[in-house]
């Protein structure tokens, strides 16, 4: 199984970079981080990607852009936040959270509870059809959990 490749939207540095430890010690790929906000957008829109942490405020800039593209693809994301949940946009607040400071084992928890994403958009034809092939010969249940063991049949 591919690794999962979870987008990193974070403008504190040594956060990020905690955070992008963090998912490779859990044997997940961390894209990123970034921490501009059109750079976020860019990554969401071209990436593939299994799942993002979006921090909300992000160097004066909201990150809801970027969970829009993220939620028009079908990739669920997690919002790191200092603030409460009012900060966050109506239309997100039913999207995960997870309040800063946070502990490495409260990251694995949040990450492992989103839900797997199968779609992953790639810019080149030729990917989109090895993966479509791949889809096709290795069915996945649909429900298994990021970064979580296989379901039981």
């Amino acid at each position: 199984m591919p690794t999962r490749k979870i987008l990193i939207v974070e403008d504190g540095y040594l956060l990020a970079e905690e955070i992008a430890a963090s998912l490779r010690g859990f044997g997940m790929e961390p894209v990123g981080p970034v921490g501009r906000l059109d750079e976020a957008c860019c990554m969401a829109r071209e990436r593939a990607l299994d799942g993002a942490l979006l921090d909300v405020r992000l160097n004066g800039d909201v990150s809801f852009p970027v969970a829009s593209i993220l939620s028009m693809r079908g990739i669920p994301c997690i919002f790191l936040t200092g603030y409460e949940n009012q900060q966050i946009r109506l239309d997100f607040r039913a999207a995960p959270g997870l309040p800063k400071p946070f502990d490495v084992d409260e990251l694995k928890e949040a990450i492992t509870s989103l839900p797997s994403t199968r779609w992953r958009q790639d810019s080149s034809p030729l990917e989109a059809q090895r993966r479509d092939n791949h889809r096709d010969s290795h069915r996945v249940d649909p429900d298994q959990r990021l970064g979580g063991p296989p379901r039981k049949q």
